[in-house]
């Protein structure tokens, strides 16, 4: 008899473990899922206010983007902040998982910056991908006189 209790102990200990390293588990992806949100975000957000300011497309190739950027903000390179300054640091912008970031390119135009996701795999925008568009510019309004 006790040792039927002391088996249905273990199994109920080791069901709550599987439990607490699954949410363990997910948070971390989750935590990784939004840092790389937060930086494509800082991305789309710079990439559209220099645009806007500088009224010219934005360059498609992610070196000639983050020495674009640097002009505008006027520092040197590797002073930028995240995650500008991982290009300048490593020679290439990483999400949270160690990928690429993908540039999303459509008529010769940047329209989107994007990760390959959890699944390291690039699905054309789908599946786990995280894609953050570029905003159109602010229409130029004249100023009166």
């Amino acid at each position: 008899m006790l040792t039927h209790h002391r088996n249905s102990i273990v199994f109920l200990v080791f069901i709550l473990s599987a439990a607490v390293f699954s949410a363990c588990n997910s948070s971390g992806t989750t935590r990784a899922r939004s840092d790389t949100l937060v930086n494509l975000r800082a991305m789309a957000y710079d990439i559209w206010m220099v645009k806007a300011y500088m009224n010219e497309p934005a360059p498609t190739t992610i070196p000639e983007l983050a020495e674009w950027v640097a002009r505008f903000w006027g520092f040197p390179a590797v002073e930028l902040g995240p995650p500008w300054n991982q290009y300048f640091e490593k020679g290439q912008l990483l999400d949270s998982w160690g990928e690429p970031i993908v540039l999303i390119v459509e008529d010769e135009k940047l329209v989107a910056v994007a990760s390959k996701g959890q699944d390291r795999t690039w699905r054309g925008a789908t599946g786990d991908d995280i894609v953050v568009p570029i905003p159109p510019p602010p229409p130029i309004v004249p100023q009166e006189e």
